[in-house]
């Protein structure tokens, strides 16, 4: 079912032309434009007990009669206080059951209602798994010849979950979260065409990005740091479709690509003092990261690859059990320092 929300305050609406995209309709309430772009199944509009009053009669001769059924008002606070600001958001979340289809729609929305009601939904996403189709304002001020343009507001809601996939990149180095917004919006726009900028990048890098995440968390030290090393030009490949479809992203994923480049190594398979420097600059990594037991066994590993070294042995990065005598000769001889 398609839900769309509404909102009517006690604005002195005007008669005007909202246009979106090839959509025309004239109209002095926004929310006629829902209705006959959108055609919803059933719409709650928000209105104070003033409204009720005041200016719902005058909405209501407005409705073409095919809409009188559909529109439903759902009476509200007028949001004076903190307490009543909280009762708001406790209505437009109950008005929504889980997994419904939902279009918003804050055009007349009065005072912090605009700021509640995306707060609201993003909160509706997540707890009540419902599906945003679009949030919408009609910018009676910008209007032109009595044209008034309409504007799709989703992507500051997308931009939330942008933050918090960025935040949880930033702190721990999991690129997860953004990695499944990047090929949501890769994917989105293959489906809709709508875009004469179509991504082809954004999965492969992400693709990268989540491999080098992985490998860093597990403690694959040698396979991150060979990563590392290819990340730049699959980087720069995608970075004009960031900047263009994820503009927030743009500059985060610049500084942290940054960063992280000093980690990457493409000639693993030696082991000399460039290796040793990287493993060191891994160890702060890990450790500004909050991953002090990876830090602590790459630590341990470094001093080994280091013995290593000095005792010229030849096969240093021999794991199988049954033929890493090199290894086992270096932490014998850092176990006997230790306990000299």
């Amino acid at each position: 079912m398609l839900r769309a929300l509404s909102f009517i305050g006690m604005g002195n609406y005007q008669e005007t032309m909202y246009t979106y995209g090839e959509s025309r309709v004239t109209t002095a309430f926004f929310p006629l434009f829902i209705l006959e772009i959108f055609n919803p199944d059933i719409m709650n509009v928000f209105i104070t007990k003033e409204v009720r009053e005041q200016k719902w009669q005058e909405f209501q001769d407005a409705l073409p009669v095919q809409y009188k059924e559909k529109v439903k008002p759902v009476e509200i606070p007028k949001g004076a206080s903190t307490e009543e600001l909280w009762q708001m958001f406790q209505i437009i979340v109950r008005t929504v059951s889980d997994k419904e289809k939902i279009i918003m729609d804050i055009t007349h929305a009065f005072r912090t209602i605009p700021m509640l009601a995306l707060v609201a939904a993003q909160y509706l996403r997540v707890v009540k798994n419902v599906s945003f189709q679009g949030i919408y304002y009609g910018a009676f001020e910008a209007r032109k010849n009595n044209c008034s343009p309409v504007f799709d507001l989703s992507q500051f809601v997308s931009l939330m979950d942008w933050t918090s996939a960025l935040e949880l990149f930033i702190k721990t180095g999991s690129g997860k979260s953004v990695v499944s917004l990047l090929n949501q919006i890769q994917g989105e726009q293959h489906r809709n065409k709508c875009s004469y900028n179509i991504p082809t990048h954004l999965n492969t890098f992400g693709k990268h990005l989540k491999s080098i995440g992985e490998n860093l968390l597990m403690l694959q030290t040698v396979s991150a740091m060979k990563k590392i090393s290819q990340l730049s030009p699959i980087y720069e490949q995608a970075q004009d479709e960031i900047k263009h479809h994820v503009p927030p992203l743009a500059h985060i994923l610049d500084s942290a690509v940054r960063s992280i480049n000093k980690i990457g190594h493409d000639n693993t398979n030696k082991l000399d003092i460039e290796f040793i420097q990287k493993q060191i600059y891994l160890v702060r990594w890990y450790i500004s990261h909050d991953h002090f037991l990876h830090a602590i066994g790459l630590f341990r590993e470094m001093l080994i690859n280091m013995a290593c070294i000095w005792l010229d042995i030849t096969e240093p990065f021999n794991y199988n059990t049954e033929s890493m005598d090199g290894r086992k000769t270096a932490e014998d001889w850092l176990g006997f320092l230790s306990s000299a």
